[in-house]
């Protein structure tokens, strides 16, 4: 069989790799991996999850802020509820940060 411009003839297993003609008529690249769509749908659950433990995060640090305003100038029973919204915030961030170390 004659060569043109570094064309070869078929062979159905080159190099020791074979894919199916379904599979390239799918469009699959990676026809073992055809979960490949979860994957990303998976990592995009996870950037979001990432997002919201750092808009928390902000929260909290924001919070934190207002009880030292509050200390500085402040009514006990504003500083203990303050306070204590705070607490709950940074707990919630910490429990949704392990959780993302989980899913990682």
């Amino acid at each position: 069989m004659k060569s043109f411009l570094g064309q070869r003839p078929y062979h159905p297993c080159p190099g020791a790799f074979s894919i199916s003609i379904d599979a390239l008529e799918m469009g699959l690249r990676f026809p073992l991996h055809s979960n490949q769509h979860y994957y990303m749908a998976l990592m995009d659950q996870v950037h979001d999850v990432g997002r919201v433990i750092t808009s928390l995060d902000n929260k909290s640090e924001i919070l934190w802020e207002e009880i030292q305003k509050v200390k500085d100038g402040g009514n006990p029973n504003v500083v203990a509820s303050v306070e204590q919204w705070a607490a709950e915030a940074q707990a919630l961030v910490d429990n949704l940060k392990a959780e993302l170390e989980e899913v990682i």
